[in-house]
Order: structure tokens, then sequence, then C-alpha cells
């Protein structure tokens, strides 16, 4: 009577196997880390980095979709774009997440060419200009410094989409 076993190769074969599927499994599982936004500034450059194609802060600025991003960096933000030399105060449509409705406090687009949506956010006293294509953020303590760059920056990128 024959024993019948398994050879050294089929039984090499397998543990790889099992090693590959475990690894794409704890792949994905591990992969739902926080995303660590330091200050408003990093926000659009991680954004980009991260492959986040929108980004939403709502309810109360405690709550932010994809949920990746720590909500206190959110805190107390306002966001304006410019209309006559002046901030406007930008209004989000509400969302709905399950059963239950949130207003927005920022919704912040990335396109597929890396542009951006344009925004002033003000934040304890500090104007971040969010400029849509790809300049960095900046940072100004003065409402009038931070509407004249976004005024500029605007009117040099329509500028060029002309030629």
């Amino acid at each position: 009577m024959q024993k019948k076993a398994f050879t050294l190769f089929e039984l090499i074969l397998v543990v790889i196997i099992i090693g590959l599927v475990y690894s794409l499994v704890l792949g994905k599982i591990t992969n739902k880390k926080n995303i660590k936004v330091q200050n408003l500034k990093d926000l659009k450059s991680i954004l980009i980095k991260n492959n986040i194609k929108q980004f939403i802060v709502y309810g109360k600025c405690d709550k932010t979709k994809p949920n990746k991003i720590n909500p206190d960096l959110f805190k107390d933000i306002k966001v304006y774009t410019v209309k006559n030399e002046t901030l406007e105060k930008v209004e989000f449509n509400p969302i709905q997440i399950k059963d239950e409705i949130y207003d927005v406090c920022l919704k912040f687009n990335i396109n597929q060419n890396k542009s951006s949506s344009s925004y002033i956010i003000k934040q304890n006293e500090k104007y971040f200009v969010f400029h849509p294509y790809f300049q960095k953020t900046k940072v100004f303590t003065q409402e009038d410094e931070a509407i004249s760059n976004f005024i500029n920056k605007k009117e040099k990128d329509e500028y060029q989409n002309e030629i």
C-alpha cells in the first residue's frame, strides 16, 4: 500500500499563497490610519499627496469626510471668497450622511489636473489663501493683504488661461 502525501513544493506553494492573501487583507486594514495635517496651511498639499478628491468639514466643524483627518484643525474657521475687493462668506449646501442632514463648514475639491477650490479661510486672526492652481497656501495676518494676494493671483491665472 502506498501512502499519498503532499510534496515539499506543494506545501511551500500553499504557504506562499496564504502569506500573500494575509498581506493583502492586512494591508487594506492598516491603510485606514489618520492623515497627519499639522496646520491648515498644509491641507491642500496633503489632500493632493493622499489622492483625496473631495474633503468636507461638517456638523459644527467637528466632523470630516473622509474621516482620516483630525477635525480639531478646523475649529472656528470661516470660509470666504472675494467679491468687489471685499470678503464674502461662502455658504455650502448641507449634506446627508445616512439619515441625517449636516451643515457644511468647508468643502474643498481637488480636480484631476491638481487644481483646487479657491478660498480665503480665516482662523484665529490668520487668513489662509488657497489658490486654485499650483501656488502654495499663503498665510496673512491682515485681511487686506489676503484679499490683495487672492485678487492678484486670480487675475494672473485668468490672464494665463486666456493666452
